[in-house]
């Protein structure tokens, strides 16, 4: 009986301490995570129109002298 008990109290000492491996819907599910964090990253326009305000330091001058300026620069 205490082998029993022993042999129960390691493979449950080793099931905890094993992390669990991920499939590949949490595989992919983190994938997806990565890409819309780096896509919001690159683009503080749209992280902001979704209500993430983490890039909002990163978005450009949006005022009419701004746009008339990168319209001049453009003609």
């Amino acid at each position: 009986m205490r082998q029993l008990t022993l042999a129960l109290a390691t493979a449950a000492s080793i099931a905890i301490a094993t992390p669990a491996i991920a499939g590949p819907t949490e595989d992919f599910h983190k994938l997806m995570d990565d890409y819309w964090a780096a896509y919001l990253k690159d683009n503080p326009l749209t992280a902001s129109s979704v209500g993430v305000q983490t890039y909002d330091r990163n978005l450009g001058e949006l005022s009419l002298a701004e746009f008339d300026r990168q319209v001049r620069r453009i003609v």
